[in-house]
């Protein structure tokens, strides 16, 4: 994902589309500040318009699942799967 309009809705899309993939490939979302977040099960995060929640396993949390990291999709810069040769890359000022 590339160009000078890219926007919360294209990463917003792009995540989904990630989500939904069969068979699911992790991918590692990185932020303007340089920290990443990885996405290992499809179940364990939710993405809306502007924010990506990541989520671990835990069998005594109501759902069997607990908060882990809440990522505002603004500050993506990169989405990267683990069978890419190269990232999407979310230009800066888009």
């Amino acid at each position: 994902m590339t160009g000078p309009h890219t926007t919360e809705a294209a990463v917003t899309e792009l995540i989904r589309e990630l989500l939904a993939r069969r068979p699911f490939v992790r991918f590692r979302v990185t932020l303007t500040g340089g920290h990443t977040q990885d996405v290992t099960d499809p179940d364990l995060a939710e993405v809306d318009r502007d924010v990506l929640r990541v989520y671990y396993r835990d069998p005594s949390a109501p759902g069997g699942k607990r908060w882990a990291a809440v990522v505002s999709l603004d500050h993506v810069v990169a989405v990267d799967t683990t069978e890419a040769d190269h990232p999407f890359v979310v230009p800066a000022g888009g």
